[in-house]
């Protein structure tokens, strides 16, 4: 039996409505980021606020709590005397005991360096240009908001009448800041997060995703969005270091 689902991937990789898509198919409770440092769902006997890593790999492992959930690798980066490092000995252990692994990747780096860029610039995760008839509130239980996530991610319930417009300038001082808000640290944190990926991969069996693969066809239903820029960031020079897929081979 499938009881533990787990995905190793990116950010900007169509994770969510992937991740969605396979708890559906395993008929699995949906948990999202469920390691990351917000903790946005309890599981087992953990209430969100009380989960740490290892809580919640002992609630799956011994409780056997069934969830469908994606994990990107710097949630488990830490800073000590000012280096940060990703644990992936804490990632490898999780993987190991799930039931089935996925690992998503995008083939189009630049597209998702943009893509990264610009949600992180206006915090517009949630802005699908899709539309829901689910309210959002405190008291939403998990079932009501994985039922909206669903409709905001697959368009099932149609989309808003105007897409979602953003207008990125790649001169814009954020981006060139010495922050975590920069091209550069931006990103250092997708590119960290691929050579860990590709790391455990080569120790952990699992199912190897291409995003452009499988969002295509009758599969694919892009988000409402339009996002333009002023002008190209320079990006260039990370795209041309860095084949993703060839990390996998």
């Amino acid at each position: 039996m499938t009881n533990n689902v787990v995905i190793l991937t990116n950010f900007r990789t169509g994770s969510t409505s992937f991740t969605l898509k396979k708890a559906e198919e395993y008929n699995l409770p949906y948990k999202g980021e469920l390691f990351s440092h917000e903790k946005p769902y309890s599981i087992g006997w953990l209430k969100a606020s009380e989960n740490n890593n290892w809580n919640i790999f002992d609630v799956l492992r011994i409780g056997k709590e069934k969830a469908c959930y994606k994990i990107m690798p710097s949630h488990f980066a830490k800073t000590i005397k000012g280096k940060t490092n990703i644990d992936t000995f804490q990632i490898q252990t999780i993987l190991e005991h799930a039931d089935k692994v996925y690992y998503l990747y995008r083939r189009d780096f630049k597209a998702q360096i943009k893509s990264w860029l610009a949600v992180r610039r206006d915090g517009s995760f949630g802005h699908t240009g899709f539309i829901t008839n689910t309210a959002r509130h405190h008291r939403a239980t998990e079932a009501e908001y994985t039922q909206r996530l669903v409709q905001l991610h697959s368009g099932s319930y149609g989309k808003t009448k105007e897409p979602y417009k953003a207008i990125m300038d790649p001169d814009d001082p954020v981006f060139h800041s010495k922050t975590t808000m920069s091209i550069k640290s931006l990103v250092r944190e997708l590119s960290e997060n691929y050579f860990v990926m590709a790391e455990i991969y080569k120790r952990v069996p699992g199912e190897l995703v291409c995003y452009e693969d499988y969002f295509s066809g009758d599969q694919y239903n892009p988000y409402n969005r339009e996002i333009k820029w002023t002008g190209e960031p320079e990006i260039d020079q990370y795209v041309d270091t860095y084949n993703i897929e060839g990390l996998f081979k």
